[in-house]
């Protein structure tokens, strides 16, 4: 699935160092969501990110907080038969 936010939008305030670089990152290039769980998120960072000062000092549950999940809006949906659809 291909996500975005919409132009014009607002990026909140509140958000982690984690939830802002997602924001900026879901403004001008988009997300991708490429597996399901059913029960969380998972994000990938490089290596070098994991010391504690990057994080703020938060647990990785709260790295997300304030995030607006109701902004996102969906351009593409894969399936079974197209799992990597262009629009």
């Amino acid at each position: 699935m291909r996500l975005t936010i919409p132009a014009g939008a607002t990026k909140p305030g509140g958000l982690t160092a984690v939830g802002s670089a997602l924001w900026d990152a879901a403004r001008h290039y988009g997300l991708i969501v490429d597996d399901r769980t059913l029960s969380s998120l998972n994000i990938r960072v490089e290596p070098g990110c994991q010391n504690t000062a990057w994080w703020g000092g938060l647990p990785a549950y709260n790295q997300l907080k304030n995030f607006p999940w109701a902004d996102l809006r969906v351009i593409a949906k894969g399936s079974a038969s197209d799992p990597n659809p262009v629009r």
